[in-house]
C-alpha cells in the first residue's frame, strides 16, 4: 500500500541519501515529502528520491514552538522519519519535538546505526534542552542544600556550629 512519508531534514544531504534508501527500502512504495530550511530548498529539489519538499520558514533550529503558519495545512502523512547523525540522537531532541507537531499515523527515528525505531510521545520533548537542563540544576540544588547544613554541622561539631555559625 503507498505510504505518504515525511522526512524532517536534520542531517547532511550525504546523510539523507542513506535515509532514503532506508525508507524506500521500509516503504518501497512511498512517496517522499522532505521539510528542509530555506538552505536547503535547491539541493532537495535535485535530490533523487523525494517527490515534494516543504520550507521550514523560521531561522534557526527546528522547534516544537513554531509558530502556525508552517506549510502543512491540511496534510496528514502517514509515516515521519526522523534521522538522526549520530546514534543516541542526543541534541535532536528539539526535530524529535517538533515531529508531534505535525500530522501523521507514525513516527519514526533513524539513528546512524541504521534501524528505524518507533519514536513514542514523552512529555519532555517539549521543553527546550537548555531549560531542562537548567531546572534539573535547580531540583538538584534544591535537594542538595539541605544536607548541607547537616555536613557543616558534622564537620564543626555542635557546639562550634552554635558559636560561629547561628550568631
Amino acid at each position: 500500500m503507498p505510504q505518504k512519508i515525511m522526512i524532517i531534514r536534520s542531517v547532511s544531504f550525504q546523510h539523507l541519501d542513506w535515509v532514503l534508501s532506508e525508507v524506500k527500502r521500509a516503504w518501497p512504495e512511498s512517496t517522499v515529502t522532505l521539510l528542509t530550511h530555506t538552505h536547503g530548498y535547491n539541493a532537495a529539489l535535485q535530490t533523487c528520491g523525494i517527490d515534494a519538499v516543504l520550507i521550514y520558514p523560521y531561522q534557526g533550529d527546528f522547534s516544537f514552538w513554531f509558530k502556525k503558519n508552517l506549510p502543512l495545512k491540511g496534510l496528514c502523512f502517514d509515516q515521519i522519519v526522523v534521522p538522526f547523525s549520530n546514534c543516541s540522537g542526543a541534541g535532536f531532541e528539539n526535530v524529535t519535538a517538533m515531529s508531534f507537531r505535525i500530522k501523521a499515523l507514525k513516527r519514526w527515528i533513524l539513528p546512524l546505526n541504521g534501524k528505524l525505531s518507533p519514536l513514542k510521545y514523552r512529555w519532555w520533548l517539549r521543553i527546550p534542552s537548555l531549560l531542562l537542563m537548567k531546572v534539573i540544576a535547580l531540583l538538584i540544588t534544591l535537594v542538595t542544600f539541605p544536607f548541607l547544613g547537616v555536613y557543616i554541622v558534622i564537620q564543626l561539631g555542635i557546639s562550634e556550629f552554635r558559636t560561629k555559625v547561628i550568631r
